[in-house]
């Protein structure tokens, strides 16, 4: 197999050195020089259909038998070191000028490396095809791995903008529905500070978290007076709701007792020690958690005194409505003839009288044939 020197040497026709005529190269240097090159070099003839030589680069990385090289036909040579073969047999068949070459080469230990190369044929005479053909390449396998990581990392960025991007929406979304619903909570907070309904807030433990403007006023304690305290302990407050006014308190009877996870709706007394209690209609509805744990309850008490004042005086008078009539029925019973039958004979008979008599003086009257 011809070395690269004597290839060269043979196209430029320059018997004693290489190079440009102010910088000559000597033969023996240049032949050094190709011995060690290090980058894969293929020199192909096409006519004979034969590997002319190849450097030191491409046995090392191909690991092929050099004696192999200079007896298999170039196609050959191409189909079994190179991937997709038809990269590079395609070119020698059409006898391609020049081209890019992005293939990958495998060597005989297996190992598979991507390259990247260019195709070129040394066209000596303008009027000739060129006989033989040059194929220089390198190794860009870990260039291709590092663009297809660089790909995969471009891929997995984007999906993150695009996450990103659905975040920023859902959360501009969720936002705008925080605002409304924040509005909407001043305005229920608005109503249920100002309503004539007391409204508390207790923990599980019957402490106060808050009350509104209709608490302060009725028992003359500020928010911050009361909040952590149990309501319980705060002298003045009532905290026993009882079934009737005369009922004697006790624990049961305390809100904090009555504060359940199914809620409550009632009507009670709240009893106050030492003033006058008052009816109210309770309710006490839990507050959960995301587990659905208790996390605090909220307590409504409607003052009902006016109502259960006319509903007594409605019951006061129906229970006199109801005496007189007991009492007109004893009147009845003992004034009235016992025997009715006979009763009403009398009276239709006396009517029957009655209306005779009438009729009679009624023709007297109009009769020409009175007497004087």
């Amino acid at each position: 197999m011809a070395t690269l020197v004597q290839t060269l040497k043979s196209l430029f026709g320059q018997p004693q050195s290489l190079g440009q005529e102010a910088f000559p190269l000597d033969p023996r240097l240049a032949d050094m020089m190709a011995k060690t090159f290090p980058v894969p070099v293929m020199v192909i003839d096409r006519e004979a259909d034969c590997i002319h030589w190849v450097s030191p680069g491409f046995l090392e990385m191909s690991r092929a038998n050099p004696e192999y090289l200079r007896a298999e036909r170039a196609r050959a040579v191409l189909e079994r070191y190179f991937i997709p073969a038809r990269a590079l047999t395609d070119l020698f068949d059409y006898k391609t000028p020049m081209a890019e070459v992005k293939a990958a080469l495998q060597s005989e230990d297996g190992t598979t490396y991507d390259i990247l190369g260019l195709w070129m044929g040394m066209q000596l005479d303008p009027a000739k095809a060129p006989r033989l053909y040059l194929l220089v390449f390198q190794d860009v396998t870990e260039e291709e791995r590092l663009k297809a990581e660089l790909q995969v990392y471009s891929e997995e960025l984007r999906q993150q903008v695009d996450e990103l991007s659905a975040l920023q929406a859902e959360r501009e979304k969720l936002l705008s529905e925080l605002k409304e619903q924040a509005e909407h909570l001043r305005m229920l907070a608005s109503i249920v500070a100002n309503t004539s309904v007391m409204a508390l807030i207790l923990d599980k433990e019957g402490r106060l978290l808050w009350v509104n403007r209709a608490f302060e006023k009725r028992y003359g304690y500020t928010r911050v007076e009361v909040v952590g305290k149990p309501i319980y302990e705060l002298p003045g407050v009532p905290c026993h709701l009882l079934p009737k006014p005369n009922e004697d308190p006790s624990n049961i009877h305390c809100i904090a007792q009555k504060l359940s996870p199914h809620g409550l709706e009632e009507e009670a007394y709240y009893h106050s020690p030492g003033s006058e209690g008052v009816w109210v209609r309770v309710s006490i509805t839990p507050v959960l958690d995301e587990v659905g744990e208790v996390k605090y309850y909220t307590v409504l008490m409607q003052d009902i005194t006016a109502r259960k004042a006319r509903e007594e005086e409605l019951r006061e008078r129906n229970a006199e409505l109801e005496a007189s009539i007991r009492y007109a029925a004893r009147l009845r019973r003992a004034f009235l003839p016992k025997n009715l039958d006979g009763l009403r004979a009398y009276l239709m008979w006396s009517c029957g009288i009655s209306l005779w008599r009438r009729l009679a003086a009624t023709f007297m009257a109009t009769s020409p044939w009175k007497m004087a």
